[in-house]
């Protein structure tokens, strides 16, 4: 029986941002996060290896920022901007995937 999407979204990011990630969902967690402005954000959290990857379209595609379960959302937010609604977000992935929120 051939797959289906679950979910299909289409990149809202200028070309200069680089292309978006081609991301496949299986055996890993992935969420994704549009914010009031439209930007885009992606991640994804393999429970084997223990550690993520969270890409942000505003930023550029081509930069993901690699998270471990010891990374606190100080180091995240050292490196990447983010607002009020993303950090709720990326706080309910942690949540999500290694039982603790961002610290």
């Amino acid at each position: 029986m051939p797959k289906k999407f679950v979910l299909k979204v289409p990149n809202h990011h200028i070309k200069s941002c680089g292309s978006p990630p081609q991301l496949v969902a299986e055996r890993v967690y992935t969420s994704y996060f549009e914010n009031e402005h439209g930007e885009q954000l992606i991640f994804q959290y393999d429970h084997v290896a223990q550690e993520g990857t969270l890409w942000h379209g505003d930023i550029g595609w081509q930069h993901p920022f690699k998270v471990t379960r010891s990374t606190t959302l100080t180091e995240v937010l050292s490196t990447i901007i983010l607002d009020p609604s993303e950090v709720v977000w990326l706080s309910a992935c942690f949540l999500a995937t290694i039982g603790s929120q961002l610290h």
